[in-house]
């Protein structure tokens, strides 16, 4: 029986195909708060680097972006902004975000499982600051789970900052009977070992008792503890480059805070400014059977457009006329209000105008688009090299996976590529190409071009010149001059 090397959930809670069902990467309702840190020091003998603080600040960072904010109430709904911020940032991030594995169809595989998990990934790391990157052996496949800041707590940093142990949390319900399953893993001089405890309670906020793994049948398959010599940690952190939710720091929040509260007052003025008319008795028809006798027994009753009810009143007393209140709305100042303070949003996190708010159309000479694009440019680019490092450290940690499970490993390289149509467009990526073709013809005098040069330049700067064809690389070298004889061919 292979080990399930961080434990997680068993058959029960995996679909055929070995994907887990996305527990770990949920934000469930009901967990809304982990454990207080000295209970898990307790439970495991060890205190995690992370404060209670911290743990709140994690707390108050779901609830913003799962529109739970402490502002938010039924008059004062979200308007969505947080999942609005880091949706367009997981969407630019994984655009033309490409990696794989050469040499091992297999393990490559494996690997394009968590790429394709990038834009999920990414959305955490926006709003949460990181996640961890969990591969498991599952029926002959590596898989990756991802683990939000919501279910673990880190343990130990190596000097250089490398996250070196850490306790995963998870949790299985059945009525009102909780278990919790930590996993605690430690990579320390070359040896990385494998805890897994099960807890049982009645109490959501408590761990309870020790169990038995078999306790529970998705945990059964699981082995207490577990080692391998690895030449690193069998997780791996993807962080945000900054270190910080993007909209983490108090001006963003104030102001999400305030658009919310902005765009409730315009809902609020125009319910209120909603026309209402009075009308003289006898305005409306009255319908069922009256029964002057017994007025108690009367079944009548005044026929208004149905769902127009409080739009149409019947005066009670003289009104010799109809009256109709409808009141002036300021819907245009409230608006420019609100989207000015969606404005600010976006010049805190340094998105372009009218990424989030209404986009105005103002003529903008091509040297102020390109500046205005520049601190976005400069964000997607960091998260995109933040999610290169994390997974290319991933693919090797699946190889060593392989090695000890007896799957197919070993890799000739990894191939990324992140994309540049953000910082370059197709346009900009020709006309740089076109210009050094140029350049090479120029120094054809020389006699030092050889044949094929232009290949070799695009292969050179794949990174941002992949997109262009094999036909168009071929093209280019028939336009370089032939038979020179150097020292280069």
């Amino acid at each position: 029986m292979r080990l399930n090397q961080f434990g997680g959930a068993g058959d029960s809670l995996l679909r055929e195909d070995g994907e887990r069902m996305g527990i770990l990467a949920a934000i469930v309702r009901w967990w809304r708060k982990l454990f207080p840190v000295k209970t898990i020091e307790q439970a495991i003998g060890i205190k995690p680097v992370i404060t209670q603080e911290g743990i709140n600040k994690i707390i108050l960072l779901s609830q913003i972006y799962n529109d739970e904010a402490p502002w938010v109430t039924p008059d004062v709904p979200s308007l969505g902004i947080p999942k609005s911020i880091t949706g367009e940032v997981s969407r630019n991030v994984a655009a033309e975000f490409e990696s794989e594995i050469k040499g091992n169809d297999y393990l490559n595989e494996q690997y394009q499982r968590a790429v394709n998990k990038l834009k999920e990934a990414t959305e955490s790391v926006a709003a949460l600051i990181q996640i961890i990157w969990r591969p498991f052996v599952y029926r002959e496949k590596i898989l990756v789970s991802i683990s939000t800041a919501e279910t673990y707590y880190p343990l130990r940093y190596a000097a250089d900052e490398t996250l070196e142990a850490v306790v995963f949390i998870e949790r299985q319900q059945d009525g009102m009977t909780y278990f919790t399953l930590l996993t605690v893993c430690d990579w320390s001089d070359g040896v990385y070992t494998i805890e897994n405890t099960a807890y049982k309670s009645n109490s959501k906020n408590t761990l309870g008792t020790i169990i038995s793994l078999e306790s529970v049948e998705a945990w059964a398959q699981l082995e207490e503890s577990a080692a391998f010599y690895t030449s690193q940690p069998w997780f791996v952190p993807y962080a945000d480059p900054d270190g910080e939710s993007i909209f983490g720091d108090k001006s963003t929040m104030n102001n999400i805070r305030k658009a919310d509260e902005q765009d409730a007052r315009i809902t609020t003025e125009n319910v209120i400014g909603e026309m209402v008319g009075f009308f003289p008795a006898g305005t409306f028809r009255d319908t069922g059977h009256k029964d002057p006798l017994n007025p108690g027994k009367s079944t009548t009753r005044i026929e208004i457009p149905k769902g127009k009810e409080r739009h149409f009143i019947q005066a009670i007393g003289d009104l010799d006329a109809p009256y109709v209140h409808s009141p002036a709305l300021r819907n245009a100042e409230q608006i420019l209000r609100r989207d000015d303070i969606i404005r600010f949003i976006e010049n805190n996190i340094g998105f372009r105008r009218g990424q989030l708010s209404k986009h105005e159309q103002v003529e903008k000479t091509a040297t102020e688009v390109e500046a205005g694009a520049k601190p976005f440019d400069s964000l997607i680019l960091g998260y995109k090299e933040a999610a290169k490092k994390s997974l290319e450290t991933l693919a090797g940690v699946m190889n060593e996976i392989a090695i000890a499970h007896g799957l197919p490993s070993g890799y000739d390289e990894i191939i990324t590529h992140i994309g540049d149509s953000i910082l370059v467009t197709e346009e900009q990526k020709k006309a740089a190409f076109n210009d050094t073709i140029a350049t090479i013809l120029k120094l054809k005098g020389f006699g030092e071009i050889p044949e094929g040069f232009a290949w070799a330049y695009a292969l050179e700067y794949s990174d941002t010149l992949h997109t262009i064809t094999e036909e168009m690389q071929k093209e280019a070298a028939k336009m370089l001059p032939q038979g020179i004889d150097n020292e280069f061919d």
